[in-house]
C-alpha cells in the first residue's frame, strides 16, 4: 500500500499528465450527461455509451496517476 501511494504521489511524466486530464474531462462530460434533468429527453443508447465513457476515463486517469517518472518505483 505504501508503494501505491508513492507512486500516485511522484511525479508523472508529461504524456501521461495529458491522458489524465483527457480521461478526466471524458468522465466530466459523460456524468453531466448521466445526471441530467428528466425534462431533458436523452435517448436510452447514450446514457448506456455515456456510462461506458465514464468508467474508461476513469479507468484511465487511474492508469496515469500510476504512471511515474521515478525508476525506483518502476522496477517494483
Amino acid at each position: 500500500m505504501k508503494t501505491l501511494l508513492k507512486r500516485f504521489l511522484s511525479e508523472t511524466p508529461k504524456f501521461w499528465k495529458k491522458a489524465a486530464w483527457f480521461g478526466g474531462a471524458l468522465t466530466a462530460i459523460s456524468v453531466g450527461l448521466l445526471s441530467a434533468p428528466e425534462t431533458i429527453a436523452i435517448p436510452a443508447w447514450m446514457n448506456t455509451v455515456a456510462g461506458y465513457l465514464a468508467t474508461a476515463g476513469f479507468v484511465m486517469t487511474l492508469l496515469a496517476k500510476a504512471t511515474t517518472t521515478d525508476h525506483d518505483l518502476s522496477e517494483k
